[in-house]
């Protein structure tokens, strides 16, 4: 562990948990090597719970100076204590993160354990069974450093499988590792190893909430979802439930196989044909061997080599028959699902200066999604990442509007979603817009312009490639960038060339490839009435439709900030 480096422990909690905390809390305070802070992630409306977590006296009060809330406009379920504190802006890239449960006191040796697996490049975690490597096993604690997860991309991969993901963080979170290639390091615990020193609250919440056998099913679906969209294969454990007393029972996922521990069908199987098989080579040998004595070591040894292969026989047809009843396998040759992430992206300059208007509009209109603004200095973070220098000289050549002009193309191509202009103003559900997975935009009340303030699009979509490349390739002739229009009229030629005829409102079939276009319509007007708050800088009041329907405003009236 590097000194300068902070040593952080994140957790989460939800409102009928938070008051028996204490002891866990305790444990952690009390670490050989101890943490310089402890987060207590909590979202500020859970999705699960009615009621919110009122903080109890004894955080604010004992724990003032090394216990912290930081609060989440979101609820990410169990994964709540893992996302926070990549979205906590007081933990910094180079930070160690210690990810744990709320509900186990810990050794004071747990921290120590931890730290000395620990590599910048890799996911350290406790394992209690060897039942495969490279497996994050939350309620025992795992580490890693900050910069090792890209957080707009993880709620990327979030967003798209949380439907049956969202209550199994365990194994969302070993599936995108193994998508990222992310190497997790297992340290494999024994009695003389224990980690845990005791269990507070219950030994597995979400089987409490929603029984043994809906886990079973949603571990399963979700790691289908992981396989449909990212061609992701990974192995995992399930906890059962199928023995009493709440004890975890291993489900062991490997090569597509599984193994549980409900065995007594086939067990029972076994044992009629083992009898049946008995008989019929008893009934054999004294036909062939009438006359001659033969040992029993000789009639036992011929038993237990038969019993030996229809026991392999009966323990794979049992072992393939739970993949068809539980997992519904998918084949490895995957298409992967072209579908629009549920990520909102926007770009101001200077982020203070938005007004919390902008913020409440979306989190009224599309509270579905994840909501990301950068600003000069993140997007160009966002293009050392992900791009190369040409790039980010590029960027830097350009001015005002431009910038996030090339912003958005490249985010869009990269990773798909939804680009709003900071200053588009929702008044419909967003998930009423964009009902289906085209490469969705307007058409401007300029002709033969595309107007970019609203653009949805799957990821990987080339037309914004060319995008780019004729940024770049402008840039490099001329920095002084005239007319103004120059990329609206770009977008608007390169779709036009995709569809080999002129654009029209609605559906536009792609003649090249699968990315078909949908057109919205921009239509302004200089009516006073047309617009409750009046019109904007320009004197127009401008909606945006789909058919008759009013589906975004142009421009917010007070617009520019």
């Amino acid at each position: 562990m590097v000194n300068k480096n902070k040593l952080i422990i994140s957790l989460t909690t939800i409102p009928t948990r938070i008051n028996e905390i204490e002891p866990v809390l305790e444990s952690l305070l009390n670490q050989t090597i101890k943490a310089d802070m402890i987060y207590i992630n909590i979202p500020k409306k859970y999705s699960r719970f009615s009621e919110c977590a009122k903080v109890p006296d004894f955080i604010t009060n004992k724990y003032n100076d090394r216990v912290k809330i930081f609060y989440l406009e979101k609820d990410y379920g169990p994964a709540t204590k893992f996302i926070g504190s990549l979205l906590n802006p007081d933990i910094s890239d180079k930070d160690i993160i210690l990810i744990t449960d709320d509900d186990i006191e810990k050794t004071k040796l747990w921290t120590t354990k931890l730290l000395n697996c620990y590599a910048h490049t890799k996911v350290c975690c406790f394992e209690e069974r060897k039942i495969g490597k490279e497996i994050i096993w939350g309620y025992l604690g795992f580490c890693f450093r900050k910069d090792l997860f890209d957080l707009t991309d993880m709620l990327m991969f979030f967003n798209q499988i949380k439907t049956n993901c969202y209550l199994v963080d365990d194994h969302w979170l070993t599936g995108y590792c193994h998508y990222k290639k992310i190497k997790i390091d297992n340290i494999h615990l024994d009695k003389s190893t224990e980690i845990n020193k005791k269990l507070i609250i219950g030994d597995d919440s979400l089987a409490r909430l929603t029984g043994a056998d809906t886990r079973r099913h949603t571990s399963n679906k979700c790691r289908k979802d992981i396989l449909d969209n990212f061609q992701t294969e990974f192995p995992f454990w399930c906890c059962l439930g199928c023995c009493k007393k709440g004890k975890r029972i291993v489900e062991k996922f490997s090569d597509n196989r599984i193994t549980t521990c409900n065995n007594i069908t086939y067990i029972l199987h076994f044992i009629a044909l083992f009898i049946v098989l008995f008989i019929i080579l008893i009934i054999l040998l004294k036909r062939l061997l009438p006359n001659q004595k033969y040992s029993r070591i000789f009639k036992i040894s011929i038993i237990i080599v038969s019993s030996f292969f229809i026991f392999k026989k009966i323990n794979k047809d049992s072992t393939n028959k739970n993949n068809e009843q539980f997992f519904n396998i998918v084949p490895k040759a995957i298409v992967p699902k072209v579908i629009i992430p549920k990520v909102i992206i926007q770009t101001y300059y200077i982020k203070e200066r938005i007004p919390e208007k902008v913020y409440k509009n979306i989190k009224e209109f599309a509270p579905e999604y994840t909501h990301i603004v950068f600003d000069d200095s993140e997007c160009i973070r966002f293009f050392k990442k992900y791009f190369n220098r040409n790039i980010i000289d590029t960027f830097n050549n350009l001015k005002g509007a431009h910038k996030a002009d090339l912003f958005r193309y490249c985010y869009l191509y990269k990773f798909g979603g939804i680009y709003l202009d900071i200053k588009t103003e929702l008044i419909i559900p967003l998930k009423d817009v964009f009902t289906d997975n085209y490469t969705y935009s307007v058409l401007s009340i300029i002709k033969n312009t595309v107007y970019q303030g609203v653009i949805a699009t799957p990821p990987n979509n080339p037309l914004f490639l060319k995008l780019i490349k004729f940024m770049i390739n402008l840039v490099e002739e001329d920095s002084h960038i005239s007319p103004y229009i120059i990329f609206t009229i770009d977008y608007y030629n390169r779709t036009k060339e995709y569809c080999e005829k002129e654009l029209s409102i609605g559906i536009n079939t792609n003649k090249e490839n699968d990315f078909d276009f949908y057109f919205f319509k921009e239509i302004c007007t200089k009516n006073k009435k047309d617009c409750k708050d009046g019109l904007d800088r320009y004197k127009l009041c401008c909606y945006i439709y789909d058919g008759d329907r009013k589906v975004f405003k142009s421009r917010y009236s007070d617009f520019p900030w």
